[in-house]
């Protein structure tokens, strides 16, 4: 008896390291089949995770849309489900407050496939599906950048939290940017970058991140789209040898996108948004990535709401990013890993950044360029800056976990601090639920316009342009298809 229970004790503490290890370990062909399907469940219970808070955070689809910006939400919802079922194209509305007449020229509505299912969805269950469906997307691109850079599964689980649930896209959300989810595509996005600066890119690399792009365009996130060309033009000009392939997939995504950047130029071109100060200095900045701010404080003494600034990380998660995200600009050129390639997203970073900040912003969203000018909450380019320091910090952690060996303890504080950091994002999750936005910033001066419809109208250039923008993008989809098979077939 005392054998086997011996025996079962010494059974379970090696499972047990072999777990630890398995977590701390990329995927390779030294570890167990025990080993392989511990970092498997991980992945998938990473999902699931992902899945059941977005479920938890929308109320399973019971959304007060009287609240805030979610008027206008159930506005676009409301007119592409009377468009699939009456199959009408939307070209006007009658006239309300929370958005244009002209519908097509909006770039903030949702064009993709997946509005069908308004066929037989109502609007609060389709923004459910649709959260579920692009997380699901967003999750895939992850893992490719795990298998991609070898990640173990501590350093995907890292990714996951502060990617998928960092306060930007939570605060958005809860306040009623559902066109915020094609932020789920930005991983792709990152891939293609990661690429470029591999030198592992061919004739496809433009056509490929000019369909990225496109698809943002399609989810109504034009905010991205604009923020992710910004990016591309920083790099044309400091990346002299990948001038060309950034310059095709800029020309790429305009022509794909034409559908909606044509018509939305002729209507922003008519009405400049009003321009709001972004962060008041570094420690404002600070504040964005760290402190857990609740919809209960959101707007107390400041021009615009929290969820305008919020981008909490939370305290372990800076840490973080900040210790591995910087390594990389001090890693020599000859460094294992070459962590050192990573060092011309800095500047792009640093720009972004910086007109975050006050007014900087405010000359450019002067200009007549009405896109432009359709940037009118500066602070929102932080976003981009924290997302290539995650990245570039989860790449950079997972060189130093492959070269360093660690410690039990070591492990230990490390799924400990894992922890910590899991439990402040999910709170912060919880506290900006869409029920509890609802009931801490109740607004009764938003006006709801509840008999929305299709009133389409006479209006010539109007209907050219979108005629002419759709006869574009088809276009270009049809030779991008056949490049991208032509290449395959090469």
């Amino acid at each position: 008896m005392k054998n086997w229970l011996k025996d079962t004790e010494e059974r379970i503490i090696r499972l047990s390291q072999e777990a630890i290890d398995a977590i701390f370990q990329p995927t390779s062909a030294s570890l167990s089949r025990w080993q392989r399907s511990i970092q498997w469940f991980w992945v998938l219970a990473l999902l699931l995770i992902g899945l059941v808070m977005w479920v938890y955070f929308l109320d399973a689809g019971r959304i007060q849309f009287e609240i805030h910006d979610w008027p206008k939400e159930w506005q676009y919802y409301t007119i592409l489900k009377q468009a699939i079922t009456e199959s009408t194209i939307p070209l006007h509305t009658n006239p309300n407050p929370n958005a244009p007449e002209r519908f097509l020229s909006n770039p903030e509505t949702i064009l993709s496939p997946q509005i069908l299912s308004l066929w037989f969805l109502e609007p609060g269950q389709f923004v459910l599906l649709n959260a579920l469906l692009l997380f699901s997307i967003g999750f895939l691109g992850l893992w490719l950048i795990k298998k991609r850079y070898k990640l173990s599964p501590i350093t995907f689980g890292v990714l996951f939290l502060l990617f998928s649930f960092n306060g930007h896209i939570v605060s958005h959300v809860s306040v009623g940017h559902s066109m915020w989810f094609g932020y789920y595509l930005l991983p792709y996005f990152m891939l293609q970058l990661f690429r470029l600066l591999d030198h592992d890119y061919d004739r496809k690399w433009p056509l490929v991140m000019g369909l990225i792009l496109f698809g943002i365009t399609l989810q109504g996130s034009i905010h991205f789209y604009l923020w992710c060309v910004m990016l591309l033009l920083i790099l044309l000009v400091i990346l002299r040898p990948h001038r060309i392939p950034i310059l095709k997939s800029l020309i790429a995504s305009v022509l794909l996108a034409a559908h909606r950047l044509l018509p939305a130029a002729l209507v922003l071109a008519e009405d400049k948004h009003q321009f709001y100060p972004g962060y008041i200095n570094l420690s404002d900045i600070l504040s964005a990535l760290v402190k857990d701010i609740s919809p209960f404080e959101a707007i107390s003494g400041r021009l615009v709401g929290w969820w305008e600034l919020d981008h909490y990380v939370s305290l372990a998660g800076f840490v973080f990013i900040l210790l591995f995200g910087i390594y990389p600009l001090y890693a020599s050129k000859g460094e294992e890993k070459g962590l050192s390639k990573f060092q011309p997203l800095y500047f792009p970073m640093m720009i972004m950044m910086t007109l975050s900040v006050s007014y900087l912003y405010q000359p450019i969203h002067s200009l007549p360029i009405p896109l432009v000018g359709l940037e009118r909450v500066p602070s929102r380019f932080l976003i981009m800056s924290v997302l290539i320091l995650i990245f570039i910090s989860i790449i950079s952690a997972q060189g130093w976990l492959s070269t360093k060996a660690q410690s039990i303890t070591q492990r230990f504080i490390g799924l400990t601090l894992f922890i910590i950091m899991a439990h402040d994002i999910m709170r912060h999750v919880r506290i900006w639920r869409v029920d509890n936005f609802a009931r801490a910033l109740p607004d009764p001066d938003r006006v709801f316009v509840g008999d929305i419809q299709i009133m389409n109208q006479p209006d010539p250039v109007y209907v050219w342009i979108i005629g002419i923008s759709t006869v574009i993008t088809v276009i270009t989809i049809i030779y991008a298809i056949f490049r991208l098979i032509r290449s395959t077939r090469n």
